[in-house]
């Protein structure tokens, strides 16, 4: 039985009533999204996970997230199922897309400021787990690295190419404190309507980090509008160079790390491959 099914009628016993299907958002092995009605007729999206605590930690970031006074779905209600499930209000809006105005990516930028300067980040591990920014980024990369040259997706001098130049960039001792970066902030987590951010979602990669992490992954697919993000957020002499120095190896460990989750999740990850070839 999928999550999907299994978060269905798990739904359906404890609202009492068969949830009308919606649509659906994602669909993976071990977790899935989808829009329905609750009891009372309110457009909701409900999130399945059969790790519970990933989920909880996704709640804890929203929770983080509007106290910084980010916009972000208001949640409605926590199912401990199995699967474990979170009801969250349904936010009407446009993803941020290759084709929208700089002045959208703008006003992504400053929210995006926002949960970076005023999201408390004491007490969270750091993205991707690990004792360290730098050292756990490294080690995230070895392994995608290493997983990629297993199973033959890269040729291996451009693995060999990729380590040299990730290890070049991440070689520093300006250990970090840590701010909450959202981890997946692509744009399409990001909707609006007219010209205003109405939410972020898919907090689940949240944890302690280096904001310029995030901006890399906004901008990963439209480096085009790296001018128009540094402006809306505000980015100083200091963080434009530091944008600068770490840019590429920060998007290189993206695409590595990229790599094994589309494959396991049954997505062609032929672009993925062939941006790595042109960027290494």
């Amino acid at each position: 039985m999928t999550v999907r099914t299994e978060a269905a009628v798990e739904l359906a016993a404890h609202w009492g009533a068969a949830v009308a299907p919606g649509e659906v958002f994602v669909e993976h092995q071990d977790r899935a999204v989808m829009r329905c009605l609750d009891p009372v007729g309110r457009p909701v999206v409900v999130k399945a996970d059969r790790d519970g605590g990933r989920l909880r930690r996704e709640v804890q970031a929203l929770s983080a997230a509007r106290a910084a006074g980010v916009p972000v779905p208001a949640v409605h209600e926590w199912i401990d199922g199995p699967p474990a499930m979170v009801v969250l209000d349904h936010v009407e809006g446009r993803p941020l897309a290759s084709t929208s105005p700089d002045g959208h990516w703008r006003a992504v930028a400053r929210e995006l400021r926002r949960l970076h300067d005023d999201a408390p980040a004491d007490g969270w591990p750091w993205f991707g787990g690990g004792e360290g920014w730098w050292s756990q980024l490294r080690w995230l990369a070895d392994w995608a690295g290493q997983w990629c040259r297993e199973r033959g997706m890269l040729a291996p001098a451009v693995l060999d190419r990729i380590r040299r130049r990730v290890d070049a960039g991440l070689a520093r001792d300006d250990e970090l404190d840590g701010r909450l970066v959202h981890g997946d902030c692509g744009p399409y987590h990001w909707l609006l309507r007219d010209d205003t951010v109405v939410a972020v979602v898919d907090f689940g990669d949240t944890g302690r980090g280096d904001p310029v992490w995030d901006l890399a992954v906004l901008t990963l697919w439209d480096r085009d509008r790296l001018p128009a993000v540094l402006d809306g957020y505000g980015a100083d002499g200091a963080l434009r160079a530091r944008v600068e120095a770490l840019l590429r190896p920060y998007v290189l460990v993206r695409h590595l790390l990229a790599i094994p989750w589309l494959v396991e999740h049954d997505t062609d990850p032929t672009p993925t491959i062939d941006e790595l070839d042109r960027l290494h």
